[in-house]
């Protein structure tokens, strides 16, 4: 007896067990992806952001916890960067330009993005 897989069964599996968040205004549908389901250098580019959000943010609990004006435009900024980089098939500019400059909002949507996705938070790579 053999053991076959089935490639595409395997990433259906997959897509259950690490499903994305999905996003939806008017009709338009944005997908972020799973952690564990992107490329190595989005992944990268990921974690290395999710850690300095977590730097910018220091020991607030949340965005209205911060007083600091430039540290509130970081953390837009970074919040920005990493939505547009998690949400499939380019889109994530399309999402931003749909949340718009609402710091409040781009903090929601990212903290629904981990939870759903169970995310986490910022860890180091295994050596």
């Amino acid at each position: 007896m053999s053991n076959v897989f089935d490639l595409d069964s395997i990433r259906e599996e997959l897509d259950k067990e690490f499903a994305p968040a999905i996003f939806k205004k008017g009709n338009k549908e944005f997908v972020l992806r799973n952690l564990m389901r992107v490329g190595k250098k989005d992944r990268t580019q990921i974690i290395t952001l999710m850690k300095e959000l977590q730097t910018t943010q220091g020991d607030n609990e949340s965005v209205e916890d911060i007083d600091d004006p430039e540290e509130i435009e970081r953390l837009q900024d970074l919040l920005a960067e990493l939505l547009s980089i998690v949400t499939a098939d380019g889109q994530g500019p399309s999402l931003v330009e749909a949340v718009g400059d609402d710091i409040q909002m781009l903090s929601k949507v990212m903290e629904y993005w981990q939870e759903a996705t169970d995310a986490g938070e910022a860890e180091d790579s295994p050596s």
